[in-house]
Formats: C-alpha cells, sequence, structure tokens
C-alpha cells in the first residue's frame, strides 16, 4: 500500500509554472548575462580583480533583481568568493585554509554587536516596554497638532536608535491609530502623522551603530581598511545630523499638512495601564548597562562586538528570552550584513581599491565632490532597493574609491547615513510600505516630502563632512 501510494506520487504532473516563476527566471537571467559581460569588458585586468568584480556584478544584480532571497546572495557571495580566488592555486595564491578569510566576516564583531542589538529589541518588545515608553510620552504631550507631530517623531526616532525600523514602525503605527481615528478624513494633518512614522523611523536608524545594518557594514569595512570607529563616537557625528533632519522633516509636515484644527483629541491614544514585571525590570536593567557598555568602551576596554554578546547571554540564559525568540532574531539580516563584509574582504585580497583608484584617481580630488559623488550615487541606489543591500554594494566601492584620501572616514560615514534619508517612493524602504499600507496616504505625499528630506540630506551631509566632521573623526 506504501509503494502504491509513492509510486502514484512519483506519477503526479509538475506543478504549474506561475508569473512568479517567469519573472525569477528572467531576473536569473539577466543577472547571469550582466556577470558574464562584467567579466568579459574587464579582460585588460589581472584574474583576481576581475573575478572579484564579477562577483560584485553578481552580488549587484541578485540584491538589485531579488531573483532570489537576499540572504541567500550571500552564500552565492561566500560560493564564488571561496571557488573562484579561495582555492588552493586560485588567483590570491591561497594556500590551505586561507580561504577563511572569507568566511569570518559571517562572524565579525560588527555581526555580534548587531546580535546584540537584535535580543534588546525581542525583549523590549516582547515585554511591551517599547510600547510602555511610547504611551509615557503620548500621555505627557499638549493636545497640539505641533506637539503631538513631535511627539510621535521624538518616541520613534528614540526607538528605531535601538530597535529594528521596521519593528519601531509597526508599533508606532499602531500607537497612531486610535488618534488617526479621531481626525477628520479631510483633514490634511492625518497625512503627515503618518508620514512622520516612517520617516522618523529611517532618521533614528543613524543614531547607533545598532540602529541599521548599513551601520554595521560601513563600520565593518572601515575596521578592515584599518579605521576604527567607537560606538560613542559614531553618536557623536550622526546624532546632531539625526536631530537636525528630524526637526526639518517636522517643519515640512507641519507646512505640506497643515492642521485644520487647532487641538488633537488624544482620547483613547497612547493609554497602556499593564506595569512593568519583574522581567520587564531585568530587561530594562540589561538594556541600560549594555547602553552604558557600548558608550563607555574606551574606558573599561572591552570591544563592542564582545558587549553585544552580554545581551545574548543574559536574556537567553536566564529564558527572559526563548527558543522560538532566537528563531526570529532577524538571521536573514545578519546574514545579508555578513555578505556585504565578505564582498569587501574579497575587494581587499583582489587588490581591487588599487584598481579602482588608477581607474578614478581620486586622491586628489576635493572632498565636497568625492562627497556629492557617492551620496548622489546612494540616493538613486537606494530609492529602488534594500538599504542593506545598498551598503552591501556601495561600502567595498567607497573604501576603494576613497583609500588614501584622508577623508575616507568622513566619506564613508557620510554615504551611510545618506542611505538612511533615501525615503522617497514607498519601496525605499520597509517603513515606507508599511505606512503605505495604511492607505492613509499616496505616493505623491510621500514622494514630494521624501524628495525634499533627501535633497536636504545630501546638502547637510556634504556640509557636515567638508567642515566639521574633521573635528571628530
Amino acid at each position: 500500500m506504501l509503494e502504491k501510494s509513492r509510486s502514484q506520487e512519483l506519477q503526479k504532473p509538475p506543478l504549474p509554472r506561475g508569473p512568479a516563476d517567469t519573472i525569477r527566471i528572467r531576473r536569473l537571467l539577466l543577472s547571469a548575462g550582466v556577470s558574464f559581460l562584467i567579466y568579459f569588458l574587464t579582460s585588460g585586468l589581472a584574474p583576481a580583480p576581475r573575478l572579484a568584480l564579477t562577483i560584485f556584478g553578481v552580488a549587484a544584480m541578485l540584491w538589485i533583481t531579488e531573483a532570489v532571497p537576499l540572504y541567500v546572495t550571500s552564500f552565492i557571495i561566500l560560493f564564488l568568493e571561496v571557488t573562484l580566488l579561495g582555492l588552493p592555486g586560485g588567483p590570491l595564491g591561497f594556500e590551505g585554509s586561507e580561504y577563511k578569510a572569507f568566511l569570518q566576516p559571517f562572524f565579525d564583531p560588527t555581526i555580534t554587536l548587531f546580535m546584540g542589538g537584535f535580543a534588546l529589541s525581542a525583549a523590549l518588545s516582547r515585554y511591551r516596554l517599547d510600547a510602555l515608553l511610547a504611551s509615557a510620552i503620548l500621555r505627557r504631550l499638549p493636545p497640539t497638532p505641533g506637539a503631538v507631530l513631535a511627539g510621535f517623531m521624538a518616541a520613534t526616532v528614540f526607538l528605531s536608535m535601538w530597535m529594528s525600523n521596521t519593528a519601531t514602525t509597526a508599533l508606532m503605527l499602531a500607537v497612531m491609530l486610535p488618534v488617526l481615528g479621531n481626525i477628520a478624513e479631510s483633514d490634511p494633518w492625518r497625512r503627515a502623522l503618518v508620514l512622520a512614522i516612517p520617516f522618523s523611523a529611517n532618521l533614528g536608524g543613524m543614531g547607533t551603530p545598532v540602529g541599521s545594518p548599513p551601520n554595521v557594514i560601513a563600520l565593518g569595512a572601515l575596521q578592515r581598511a584599518g579605521v576604527e570607529i567607537s560606538f560613542i563616537k559614531w553618536m557623536a557625528i550622526a546624532v546632531p545630523v539625526m536631530l537636525l533632519m528630524l526637526f526639518f522633516t517636522w517643519f515640512l509636515l507641519m507646512r505640506f499638512f497643515p492642521p485644520q484644527s487647532g487641538t488633537v483629541l488624544l482620547t483613547r491614544a497612547g493609554q497602556n495601564n499593564a506595569t512593568i514585571t519583574t522581567r520587564g525590570w531585568f530587561v530594562l536593567a540589561t538594556f541600560i548597562g549594555t547602553a552604558l557598555l557600548w558608550l563607555t568602551s574606551a574606558w573599561h576596554g572591552i570591544p563592542e562586538g564582545i558587549v553585544g554578546l552580554i545581551p545574548v547571554i543574559l536574556l537567553f540564559g536566564s529564558k527572559t528570552l526563548s527558543t522560538e525568540n532566537i528563531s526570529n532574531l532577524g538571521w536573514d539580516v545578519l546574514l545579508i550584513v555578513g555578505g556585504g563584509l565578505s564582498l569587501s574582504v574579497a575587494f581587499q585580497q583582489a587588490g581591487l581599491p588599487e584598481v579602482i583608484a588608477d581607474l578614478l584617481p581620486t586622491a586628489g580630488m576635493p572632498i565636497w565632490q568625492l562627497l556629492v559623488l557617492m551620496i548622489a550615487l546612494t540616493s538613486l541606489l537606494g530609492t529602488f532597493i534594500s538599504n542593506t543591500a545598498t551598503a552591501g554594494l556601495l561600502m567595498p566601492i567607497v573604501i576603494g574609491l576613497c583609500a588614501g584620501h584622508p577623508a575616507m572616514t568622513a566619506i564613508t560615514v557620510a554615504t551611510t547615513l545618506a542611505i538612511s534619508m533615501v525615503m522617497t517612493l514607498p519601496i525605499s524602504t520597509p517603513p515606507n510600505t508599511m505606512a503605505y499600507g495604511t492607505r492613509a496616504i499616496g505616493t505623491a505625499d510621500m514622494a514630494r516630502t521624501g524628495l525634499l528630506i533627501n535633497l536636504a540630506g545630501m546638502a547637510l551631509l556634504v556640509l557636515a563632512g567638508s567642515l566639521l566632521w574633521r573635528l571628530v573623526i
């Protein structure tokens, strides 16, 4: 009977191929075609940089087209790096197990730093400390449109400095909906309130190294180029820029979507009568202690990546977080970050920074021109693909173009912060997509405001990178 059922199973006709399968196959063929084209067009290069550039082309096309899941692209990058570059007798001249250099970025200290941020985010969410914080802020707001908008933006930006931008957006949209129900359908200010959540979440990701995956990729790329930026130094650079852009965003939203009424009914909004449990207090203590250790790593000497293991050990070791929580810890994002860092290693090992520097001599170029070039490229690419994929593709290029330039660090950090300011379209970031999904805003509402934020951010980053950051970096 069992054999008969197996025979029947084998005789079943294959499932029909759907439109999604056809699109995916076309994207895979396009990616393969572009990658082969890159290989043939770079025939004048030495084998190692030529193959490294081809691997970059594969990663770029797969990340842009999303022909396969983004984290699968990281595995493809690793496989190609080892088989094409890293095997004994290959172009890099590796012997034995030296190919492990390509694997190490997947458990780089920056990965453990981000893992600690994920663990804290999961614990804050599980014990509702994020909602309690948002509620505490909103309960103390004056019932005026400007103050309510500023309160929502402040709560969102603070949470997104430590939590996933997407998770923060989901939480704050849920907190915001009761307020939205008290505003007339014809009031333009409704759209300001909805747009404020994703925009603030995107900007908040700039504030700390654990706020957004591009920050981690940039820190790892700089570290491999011999440059270390501490947690507190990153904040010293990013937080002032973030606050200026936050105020500019608030101003734009209030001007583009003026409220019809001078007061906002906050009934049912921001009300959360839950109390902090014993476990919740433990999570809060772990959060504060970890943040303090990150901020003071220059004093106590414990690397920030190792500090990132502390919340993982405490929260999972005490069973404050469960096995289910560790399964949902965002491993796909960590793998994407690892793929981006591994791509940087391939660039360095193959000598591509020197090749790029020879092709595009930037050593004598003024810093503002380099900043404009890198930030414009970031804005163009980040509008259409994920922030993490943008950072994975651009960081090796930025390091390659700016190698030897005295302002390499400033340019790299500015490019990274620019990624978080790309918020023109619903597809630009997951927070934008979630806000658009509420149907309370249109694409035009997001595009005209997001584009101005992007342009203002570019101008601010060029100015800051040219004049101010030399005092910090």
